[in-house]
């Protein structure tokens, strides 16, 4: 990757590629008038926030989910600038596409078995009646499938666990609990894409609850990792307040004896949450005010990444490039805009 800054804005969407890494923004409209006319009605009138997954062989997902339009889902390939609109399901009984109190989880995934992209869609429906579904998006035929799981049933996932890819050994990954987080009864949930079937994975001997600790999964060393780390206190622009992240590591997949601590970083002082790895296994870390940094355990230097907006980061992925298509022989959904940036100003080091 040349050391460059690219913009694609979708619309309200504002996609960069720095340092080998790609991060996607929350944007207003308003901010770019003179390209409004130039996007799809499907986020011309957007209230929520837009999240990134993947990438699978450099295809991206979007997601973002509204009151008034429901989830709208999208694949997209940045290398080949194109962009599709993924259908919503034909009936409400494979997975409700609309509601305004419920939670949605989604993640991208290749099945080698059937040269196919899939996306896996769970929906934590609230209201009117607590209502989980699962459904699975088959890329090569246009198509859902909706999944029949009893393992749903009492499931809750935990969304903070969701914020950098968890795709190891062809299963993404979430944390999950059997009801409330308080509890304790915490596990993994996977989802193996190619039997598409969910399964669970216990945790590392550790307690986890939502109103103490954050606990993300990230993929470290092409391994299933868990970050744990204290939540932030209550008056988060004190500076005083630091927080050490423990690292733990699953050697062999699938095997719930094989959770091992492998290291703790910090104290680091005035530091938010983990949004994910480098290649290189560097840090990068949120801090109080929203900016985004780089840290290296061996040498506990921390390094500030200059994004844009950097303090609405949502997801952190790695860019890769890709020749494959997500449209097939049919067009874009419509043109991505792209802007050279010259007059950001970017360290001399480029990861590749």
């Amino acid at each position: 990757m040349t050391r460059t800054c690219t913009r694609d804005v979708l619309s309200n969407i504002l996609y960069e590629t720095t340092y080998d890494i790609v991060s996607l923004h929350w944007l207003q409209l308003s901010n770019y008038p003179d390209q409004e006319n130039k996007f799809s009605d499907y986020f011309k009138h957007t209230y929520g926030s837009i999240e990134i997954f993947g990438p699978r062989n450099g295809i991206y997902c979007l997601h973002e989910s509204t009151t008034f339009r429901g989830d709208v889902i999208a694949l997209m390939n940045v290398s080949s600038r194109e962009f599709k609109f993924v259908p919503k399901p034909a009936e409400q009984s494979i997975i409700w596409h609309t509601g305004s109190l419920s939670k949605e989880f989604i993640e991208i995934g290749f099945d080698p078995k059937t040269n196919d992209y899939k996306v896996v869609f769970l929906k934590d429906r609230i209201y009117p009646t607590r209502v989980r579904q699962a459904a699975v998006f088959h890329v090569s035929s246009n198509s859902w499938k909706k999944l029949n799981d009893p393992l749903l049933s009492h499931v809750t996932v935990y969304r903070r666990s969701c914020i950098t890819d968890t795709y190891v050994n062809g299963n993404v990954h979430w944390l999950a609990f059997e009801g409330d987080p308080s509890r304790k009864d915490g596990y993994i949930l996977s989802f193996d894409m190619v039997g598409e079937v969910f399964a669970k994975i216990k945790l590392p001997d550790l307690r986890i609850c939502e109103d103490q600790y954050d606990s993300v999964f990230a993929v470290r060393n092409e391994s299933l990792s868990l970050i744990v780390y204290p939540m932030t206190p209550h008056y988060p622009m004190e500076t005083s307040y630091t927080k050490c992240f423990d690292v733990w590591v699953m050697q062999e997949y699938g095997n719930d004896s094989s959770w091992t601590k492998q290291f703790t970083i910090g104290p680091i002082a005035f530091v938010e949450r983990l949004l994910g790895f480098w290649r290189n296994g560097e840090f990068l870390l949120e801090d109080g005010w929203g900016c985004t940094s780089s840290y290296e355990p061996s040498t506990q230097k921390m390094e500030k990444l200059f994004f844009d907006q950097c303090q609405l980061l949502q997801h952190s992925c790695i860019y890769s490039e890709s020749l494959v298509s997500v449209t097939g022989n049919a067009k874009s959904d419509f043109e991505i805009v792209i802007e050279d940036r010259p007059s950001l100003q970017l360290d001399s080091r480029v990861q590749t």
